[in-house]
């Protein structure tokens, strides 16, 4: 049975991905909000999957030096530990914003460059450079490059989504592409990178790309109501891109191709599509 010492505590990724291979891998979990994980034995452990991290706040000049002690320097020492205590593979999550691109189509020619005031996505950058570099034969580094992560209880962008999904009585229909990944898609993938003793850049999502308009329409049903679909004329919505960054966020193209999100090894990690991962949303979410 493989060992896996999830780094970070009370994470919703690490707290979804104990509680699915229970059974499968014994799990423990340490704490980084103080210096006692320097004290922790990683000996024994196959994999670290580093799950701690700054991300779902505001950014600010004020807390920029949080975010790289955190998803930079926090890491690399975690990692340094690991490699030295003969642990064989460490996975970092880092994330899509990596590419420092708010819109369009994510290619295998890609080349990432963080945004220069996105603290979030430059210090998960600047910590999959210095991670790459500790990787030895014995020693495998995981760097997965994740799009948004949904799921019952997730914080961010969906519960967000969640909420307008609850109130509005207006869905605008907006075709678009996003890629996403739900949770028990994204904790599978994670079983099968400890399991297999994958390394390298990896970027995991659903199945199917998704349309905003769709996931609202899908959200609204679950809960109960019947919200208005409305076309919007093409140049409306090219107005509202321009105007309002929120709108490009929610409604906009960013996804990656289908090259990017190859992976080494089959797509067995899709345990639910798309309307199933709607449905364990909303009936999760309630209990």
């Amino acid at each position: 049975m493989k060992k896996v010492l999830i780094v970070g505590a009370d994470s919703y990724i690490g707290c979804s991905f104990e509680r699915y291979v229970q059974g499968r891998f014994d799990v423990v979990t340490v704490d980084v909000r103080n210096d006692e994980w320097r004290n922790a034995d990683f000996k024994g452990f196959d994999s670290v999957l580093f799950v701690a991290g700054i991300a779902h706040r505001k950014q600010s000049a004020d807390n920029k030096d949080l975010y790289y002690a955190v998803n930079r320097d926090l890491a690399l020492s975690v990692a340094e530990k690991a490699r030295d205590e003969s642990v064989g593979q460490f996975i970092y999550l880092s994330s899509m914003a990596v590419y420092g691109i708010l819109s369009g189509e994510i290619t295998e020619h890609q080349i990432p460059k963080p945004l220069e005031n996105d603290y979030y996505g430059l210090s998960k950058y600047q910590a999959e450079l210095l991670l790459e570099e500790l990787q030895v034969q014995d020693f495998k580094i995981a760097i997965v490059r994740s799009p948004m992560v949904y799921g019952p209880g997730c914080k961010g962008k969906f519960q967000q989504l969640v909420k307008i999904a609850q109130k509005t009585p207006i869905i605008p229909i907006i075709k678009n592409k996003r890629s996403m990944i739900f949770i028990d898609n994204f904790v599978e993938f994670l079983a099968i990178l400890v399991q297999q003793e994958v390394f390298g850049i990896l970027c995991p999502h659903n199945e199917e790309y998704i349309c905003t308009s769709t996931m609202l329409t899908e959200l609204s049903k679950g809960f109960g109501r019947s919200a208005l679909r409305l076309r919007v004329p093409g140049f409306i919505v090219k107005l509202l891109m321009g105007l309002s960054s929120s709108a490009k966020n929610a409604f906009g193209n960013l996804y990656y191709s289908p090259n990017v999100a190859k992976m080494p090894f089959d797509d067995s990690y899709q345990m639910a599509g798309f309307e199933e991962s709607i449905r364990k949303c909303i009936e999760l979410g309630k209990g």
